[in-house]
């Protein structure tokens, strides 16, 4: 007479008995033998998985390939493209700052600069955009001179702010300083 032993895992076939049944080291031992066997398929293919990444790592920063494409399509082309731009003199933009600050009241020949403190710079590769200045019915008028940026240093810029022979209202200006690498 054949005793039936429980019933079998959906995936891997384990072989598991009902609450009934006795143990059985064989039964046990089988099912050991097919985990063993699946986490070694498991570590086979993390190993594989790991020498990839470890060759795909080798070839960030390496300018000359661009991942078996001469154009930008590819991620690695994309990357090195990128980091080629940023240490050959590209175009690639380091740092923006951007911010906002009223310009002084001022009539006649006054002088009404406002300095304004930034994030350090290199003054060679950055430039300064300026928007807003000399409240609004003067902006046009011969008699006003508007503002405009005056100098630039590593930690500050600034604004020479509108003047005229008439009164200058004070107005809000608006910046953005834009560094290059």
């Amino acid at each position: 007479m054949e005793m039936q032993y429980g019933c079998y895992t959906e995936n891997y076939r384990l072989l598991k008995p009902d609450d009934k049944d006795f143990y059985d080291v064989n039964h046990i031992n089988s099912n050991m033998d097919i985990v063993d066997e699946e986490l070694n398929k498991l570590n086979q293919k993390t190993i594989q998985l790991d020498e990839t990444v470890v060759d795909i790592s080798g070839l960030i920063g390496e300018t000359e390939n661009t991942g078996g494409t001469v154009t930008e399509g590819t991620v690695m082309a994309k990357l090195n493209a990128l980091l080629d731009k940023f240490t050959s003199g590209g175009v690639g933009i380091k740092k923006v700052q951007r911010g906002t600050f009223q310009e002084k009241p001022a009539g006649g020949s006054t002088e009404n600069d406002v300095t304004i403190t930034i994030s350090e710079v290199n003054p060679e590769k950055t430039f300064v955009i300026l928007r807003g200045g000399a409240a609004s019915g003067y902006a046009s008028s011969p008699s006003v001179v508007m503002g405009y940026l005056k100098s630039l240093s590593a930690t500050s810029f600034t604004y020479g702010g509108a003047r005229g022979s008439v009164t200058v209202s004070p107005a809000m200006i608006n910046y953005e300083v834009v560094e290059f690498y």
